[in-house]
């Protein structure tokens, strides 16, 4: 192996606000979770989801909390600065449901969702929809008028078999505002009651074909019995960890996997980032990048992240007369944090639920917010539950 690789795993460019070692906080234990069985402790109970924010005085608050939290699950003016500025605006009728727009018929939604597929939706082991309460509550937000941005690192493929399926199928209202960005930002399209609309792709962030050819034989050569290649892709290059695979044994052959990769693309002149080492190519420049999760390897344009994605969702649904009043984001990587920095960098009210806290919760301007114990796609499921109650 070339160089040493380190154990924690660090998402993006540092230019763009990479999270430093001091910057994560350890999870701070608390009551014990809500459960989906419970809907009563999920509609009336909140002292579950823990916030992390920052005090009056500039410190971290870091502990459980009961009254405050049912506030922000009660009431639309609390999370994210200038949450309790007022809204002028009259309500329409939509569904039964009272939604808010202003004088100008843009519809003011109480709140948005910008939400990761890998971990919060879909299970990081079956890589599908486990927990059937996910798509009855999104099915639920989406006809009360919530706008609803799938914002992924998955392929439209994947995006299309996995989830909008499981939405056309449960009966998604051909009045909501669901979109769907994948390949973090790569390429992008609307998702209706027919399905996944046209999609776009931005070519100009695709690997070079040759790269691909390199990054991807590799990993058919010499590492299919842990990974296999997402075929799926536009613009990035992923290698998924096989189901049949346990985690120690995948992530040992993903670690010499990256290595590799990153010696023979660096060795042939390419520009490329990978944890802390980063290589040139011959105008000084470095447009490409290897990243890591759970379950993949990513080979990408440094300029694909998730607040790339959620710039393109809140764009999209701004073309179209749809905004909130606050936004949430939800994802289970340190990365997913960028789709609250895109919405906290408008001067939007924003907070962000990690569903996989033990990695480190981020220190941000805004809230972060954890479901109790629960974790993965069952932290985002309580979360939904959360989210239906709270409808007006």
């Amino acid at each position: 192996m070339p160089f040493a690789i380190r154990e924690e795993e660090r998402k993006g460019e540092g230019d763009r606000g990479e999270p430093r070692e001091h910057d994560v906080r350890p999870q701070v234990p608390h009551a014990e979770p809500a459960t989906l069985d419970d809907d009563e402790r999920a509609r009336g109970h909140c002292h579950d989801e823990e916030i992390h924010g920052e005090g009056a005085h500039g410190g971290t608050v870091r502990e459980p909390v009961a009254e405050e939290v049912c506030a922000l699950h009660d009431g639309l003016d609390v999370v994210g600065p200038g949450a309790d500025e007022p809204h002028d605006g009259e309500d329409e009728e939509h569904d039964g449901r009272s939604i808010p727009v202003t004088s100008h018929d843009t519809m003011i939604a109480p709140f948005g969702l910008l939400l990761d597929v890998d971990g919060p939706i879909a299970s990081p082991e079956s890589r599908r929809i486990a927990v059937d309460s996910i798509v009855d509550d999104l099915l639920t937000l989406a006809s009360a008028g919530i706008p609803i941005a799938f914002i992924t690192g998955r392929s439209d493929a994947f995006m299309r078999e996995q989830v909008v399926a499981r939405l056309v199928d449960g009966g998604l209202d051909a009045r909501s505002h669901v979109f769907g960005v994948f390949e973090k930002g790569g390429c992008w399209a609307p998702i209706t009651a027919d399905g996944m609309g046209a999609l776009e792709i931005d070519r100009d962030l695709a690997i070079p074909d040759p790269v691909r050819e390199a990054v991807e034989g590799l990993a058919r050569e010499r590492y299919a019995d842990t990974m296999f290649v997402d075929e799926g892709k536009h613009v990035m290059i992923s290698l998924e960890a096989r189901t049949d695979v346990s985690p120690a044994a995948y992530q040992a052959a993903q670690a010499r996997y990256e290595a590799e990769v990153y010696e023979r693309l660096v060795g042939s002149g390419l520009g490329l980032r990978y944890r802390d080492h980063e290589a040139h190519d011959g105008l000084g420049r470095v447009p490409w990048r290897i990243d890591s999760t759970i379950i993949s390897t990513d080979v990408e344009s440094v300029l694909l992240d998730k607040d790339r994605g959620a710039d393109r969702a809140l764009d999209w649904f701004a073309a179209r007369g749809v905004t909130a009043q606050r936004w949430w984001s939800v994802g289970d990587s340190r990365s997913d944090y960028r789709m609250a920095d895109a919405v906290h960098a408008r001067g939007i009210p924003v907070a962000h639920l990690d569903v996989r806290p033990a990695d480190g919760v981020l220190g941000k301007e805004y809230d972060v917010v954890v479901e109790g114990d629960l974790v993965h796609d069952h932290a985002g499921a309580a979360f939904l539950r959360r989210r239906v109650a709270e409808l007006p």
